[in-house]
């Protein structure tokens, strides 16, 4: 269902002339019920920009109002997300 509907965005997006750069796949488990990126970039037409293992330090910074990467700065999300971050901010200076 995630996919459908992040498809039906993009689709909006397209129509507003909003840019797409990619696809975040968060809250990844690692379980074999789940799409891999590899069939999600396909299905969307997107590059897959970063994969966030799901962490139970998210949703607990999220109570305390505190981003994770500041909360638990070395847990695998937090880790992933300034490498999201960072590539970002290299995409947006490239421009």
């Amino acid at each position: 269902p995630s996919v459908v509907s992040t498809l039906q965005t993009f689709r909006a997006a397209e129509q507003y002339k909003v840019p797409i750069h990619g696809i975040v796949v968060n809250r990844i488990l690692a379980r074999d019920f789940e799409l891999p990126s590899g069939e999600i970039r396909d299905t969307l037409g997107w590059p897959v920009l970063s994969e966030i293992p799901e962490d139970e330090k998210v949703r607990e910074s999220t109570a305390l109002g505190v981003p994770v990467i500041d909360h638990e700065p070395e847990t695998p999300a937090s880790e992933r997300l300034r490498k999201l971050a960072e590539s970002l901010g290299e995409h947006i200076s490239e421009r």
